[in-house]
């Protein structure tokens, strides 16, 4: 698999978006998982522009095409960074869609640098935006060690917190969200990120079969 082609998209205006493209897309599914993707391109944050969250844009794109689950990412580098401002049209569109269209889980991909001492954190709010669901939890783990993926934490850098786009999404709709920050020792080449995007894949097949 070549995560090249799928981060295309975002490479071609070297990550913030061509003068005519929209905010952000949004992808209608089946199921009841989305994936979101709201550092795809560059960001604009506190009058600075920061690098791109590369590859979970791409990551989104794979898992969208081989699950059929929903999925939104931005495509622009504009001042709509959802994981910080306190409003936001990205997050505003994906409640609503996740609102009228009965999605249950919201995975939300970023990325962390070499030196982050995991290879994911996953942040829950200290499990409030999972509803302190043990059982979610351990599918998480469980699912990337069966991928050969340790090294997987909860809240250890990143939590999802105050304008985190899970948090607010849990805040607004009360579904369980999860934010997945992936080392870049995991996105460095294609054999590491399709590791990912299976486990990822994995995840979404067994949330579906969640009751």
């Amino acid at each position: 698999m070549d995560f090249e082609e799928f981060e295309e998209e975002f490479k071609k205006y070297n990550w913030y978006g061509g003068e005519k493209s929209e905010s952000f897309y949004l992808i209608k599914g089946k199921g009841n998982v989305i994936i979101s993707c709201p550092h795809s391109v560059r960001l604009f944050r506190e009058d600075t522009i920061k690098p791109q969250d590369l590859f979970t844009g791409a990551l989104g794109k794979y898992i969208s095409k081989y699950s059929l689950c929903h999925l939104i990412y931005k495509t622009k580098c504009d001042k709509d960074d959802a994981n910080f401002v306190q409003s936001s049209a990205y997050r505003d569109e994906l409640i609503r869609f996740i609102k009228e269209n009965g999605v249950k889980y919201l995975i939300d991909l970023h990325a962390s640098s070499f030196f982050r001492p995991y290879n994911i954190d996953i942040g829950t709010n200290f499990d409030k935006n999972i509803k302190y669901n043990e059982e979610i939890k351990n599918l998480l783990t469980n699912t990337f060690a069966e991928h050969n993926i340790d090294e997987v934490t909860f809240n250890n850098t990143f939590f999802a917190g105050k304008n985190a786009v899970s948090n607010i999404v849990n805040n607004e709709t009360g579904i369980i969200t999860m934010q997945l920050e992936i080392n870049r020792k995991l996105r460095e080449n294609n054999e590491a990120l399709e590791k990912v995007g299976n486990a990822i894949l994995d995840i979404v097949s067994k949330l579906e079969k969640l009751k």
